[in-house]
């Protein structure tokens, strides 16, 4: 299968000062095309940081980073850009909206930054909106919606572009029970859909077991 993830040795570590703590050290990992996985560990271990490295956010200290088969350290900060725009989706625990703007422009906001046509962009963020049982909010700026119905719209924003992969930081750590359960389950119908992988970052076992496979990052490894 396609490779759409791939990590060869890589390390990174903090810097406070003269203070240098390794949170990674000589990471390997190798995600497939529609595969979802759930990345587990205590607070602090790293497990954001290796997410923004996947995502081309932060550089590694040594290693390297594969996606879609692009050496991210054979590129420049355009071409990365770039790279991440067309094959990556974030999602995050902080919804992350724009305030100013409405649920329907909030989730074009990605193809319209990409230079794509308003209209266009503007009836596939509508559709998307629909297909989660938002078309009563198109016109809502995020004060107006409820956290859970602020997250919905996130992973609508992350998957508008049909990205090869998802990274998501614990997606769901402001939301309650039943709003956890309806955006995991919406990601993972609209990955099965758009057939993008799935990196999961999550503190919370029952949601790392719903996953095809789970790891725990423990002593800068993945085990």
């Amino acid at each position: 299968m396609n490779k759409i993830i791939k990590c060869q040795d890589l390390s990174y570590a903090y810097t406070n000062g003269k203070i240098h703590t390794k949170v990674l050290n000589g990471l390997n990992l190798e995600i497939d095309s529609a595969q979802s996985l759930a990345i587990v560990g205590q607070s602090g271990c790293g497990k954001s940081s290796l997410l923004n490295l996947l995502g081309g956010i932060s550089q590694p200290i040594s290693g390297k980073v594969f996606v879609n088969g692009y050496d991210l350290s054979q590129l420049n900060e355009e071409e990365i850009t770039n790279l991440r725009a067309q094959h990556l989706g974030f999602v995050y625990q902080f919804h992350h909206l724009l305030k100013d703007f409405s649920a329907l422009y909030n989730v074009a906001m990605p193809l319209l930054i990409r230079g794509e046509n308003t209209q266009i962009a503007l009836e596939k963020s509508s559709q998307i909106l629909k297909d989660i049982g938002l078309q009563n909010r198109l016109n809502h700026r995020p004060a107006q919606l409820s956290g859970g119905q602020r997250q919905r719209v996130a992973v609508a924003r992350a998957l508008i572009n049909n990205p090869n992969c998802l990274l998501a930081d614990e997606p769901t750590g402001n939301l309650d029970t039943k709003n956890t359960q309806e955006v995991l389950g919406l990601m993972m119908e609209l990955k099965q859909q758009k057939k993008s992988a799935l990196i999961l970052v999550t503190h919370d076992m029952n949601i790392a077991k719903k996953m095809d496979d789970f790891l725990t990052l423990k002593n800068g490894m993945l085990v």
